[in-house]
């Protein structure tokens, strides 16, 4: 008789732990759901939406700011991960577009990690700029998915 009330007792502690466990990661999980929720409805890259400037950090650690309202050379952003696989396929492909284009565009990379970024742009011959993203950035472009190629050029409207 002790044994089963042991026994009850014991299975009746794991059932109540389990379901602790699971409303705990239940909670966890809506948590994060409502962070990428607010993500994704933080005002994104959108059509017709104004493009908002880039806020970078330069390989040097010196912050820098690129507006597109200023200029009226078409922007091409190359999102990269010198660790990317694709990446580093994809990289001829943008050397050729932007080395074809270098009056027409201008090209500026943004790696997501600064591990390996001279390697990655030694090893592809890449010579444009490249910068690391500020948390602000990150968010409005949606950053995250490498490789990314975004085209950019501020077209002013006439009413």
């Amino acid at each position: 008789m002790k044994r089963s009330s042991l026994s009850r007792i014991a299975v009746l502690s794991l059932l109540v732990a389990s379901a602790a466990i699971n409303v705990l990661q239940g909670a966890r999980i809506l948590k994060l759901e409502r962070i990428l929720d607010s993500r994704a409805h933080a005002g994104g890259l959108g059509v017709g939406n104004s493009v908002p400037p880039l806020e970078l950090t330069t390989m040097s650690g010196e912050q820098a700011r690129i507006e597109y309202a200023s200029v009226t050379t078409p922007t091409l952003l190359y999102i990269f991960s010198p660790s990317c696989i694709w990446c580093r396929r994809n990289a001829a492909a943008i050397k050729a577009l932007t080395t074809g284009m270098r009056s027409k565009l201008r090209v500026i990379g943004i790696s997501l990690s600064q591990d390996g970024v001279a390697a990655f742009r030694t090893e592809t011959g890449i010579d444009f700029p490249v910068y690391m993203p500020s948390p602000t950035t990150s968010l409005a472009y949606n950053l995250g998915e490498t490789p990314t190629t975004i085209l950019e050029f501020w077209c002013p409207r006439t009413v």
